[in-house]
């Protein structure tokens, strides 16, 4: 386990993810490298390969049936959201289908139908949307994002939830491999539920060793700029946030009622952000 947590420390998810098959080849049985392989592939992207692996584990070894039960349901979760970016499935919302929404679900659309003209103006009609609810409110530096937070429910369902509902947003410590990218929190949720669940900390596009596990972050268009219009651009790496003047890694971020209540008394104020332990990728 612990040249496999080297290989992750140094960015090398690929290497990380051949090690684990190498082993497994010689001792199948050993329930430690398959666990540390199913949360590798879920990094890398191979969700159905993942599900599958869990089976194996969970009937060679059954006392880990609810552990896997759980990291299935992130798996289903997560492939929701690959679906929803497809311009597939829908997310779950806690709010009545506002311009805001329309914007995102017929953009999701537009990239997948590769239509320039579209992805600018449902990018500007969400970010327009948007700050005319909530100004001061964080946004995903990401355009095809903006206000909205990806979450992964541990039922199995894959949220969208503007920043300008949450109440409150503290980061848990990383305890495992996949923790380290599909972090556990603490949210609540205004006129929505309580508890806990996973946020994605990096973007869909991601696809270098180093973007998957979080290590950087960078930019790519979507659109090309006609007639003088904007570019707009996707991440891909550790998610950003802009919040006031500053931009900061989405772990930076956090949010309780009173910073919230603080927030909204002040017009035009930066939000009450700060860094803690829990705070930081492990």
């Amino acid at each position: 386990m612990q040249e496999i947590k080297q290989l992750v420390a140094t960015g090398k998810l690929q290497d990380a993810i051949a090690y684990c098959q190498v082993r497994l080849k010689k001792q199948p049985l050993d329930t430690d490298i398959r666990s540390a392989y199913i949360e590798l592939l879920c990094i890398n992207g191979e969700l159905d390969k993942a599900d599958k692996q869990i089976n194996v584990l969970t009937n060679q070894a059954p006392e880990t049936a609810i552990g896997g039960k759980n990291v299935q349901q992130l798996i289903r979760a997560q492939q929701s959201r690959v679906d929803f970016s497809q311009g597939g499935a829908t997310a779950e919302v806690f709010s009545d289908a506002d311009a805001e929404l329309n914007a995102i679900v017929a953009l999701q659309v537009a990239i997948k139908d590769n239509h320039p003209a579209d992805i600018m103006s449902q990018c500007t009609a969400l970010e327009a949307a948007r700050y005319l609810h909530s100004p001061t409110q964080p946004r995903d530096l990401d355009d095809s994002l903006a206000g909205y937070l990806e979450v992964l429910g541990t039922n199995g369902k894959f949220y969208l939830v503007k920043f300008s509902q949450i109440t409150m947003l503290e980061w848990q410590p990383a305890s495992s491999i996949l923790e380290q990218v599909w972090r556990r929190v603490h949210i609540d949720i205004e006129n929505g539920p309580s508890g806990d669940a996973f946020i994605p900390l990096t973007y869909l596009s991601s696809q270098s060793d180093a973007e998957k596990l979080g290590r950087e972050t960078d930019w790519q268009p979507i659109n090309q700029a006609e007639d003088g219009g904007l570019i707009m651009y996707q991440g891909v790496g550790h998610k950003m946030l802009l919040i006031g003047e500053s931009a900061v890694q989405l772990t930076d971020f956090y949010y309780d009622q009173e910073n919230k209540e603080n927030h909204d008394n002040q017009d035009n104020q930066d939000i009450n952000i700060g860094m803690s332990s829990q705070a930081e990728l492990a």
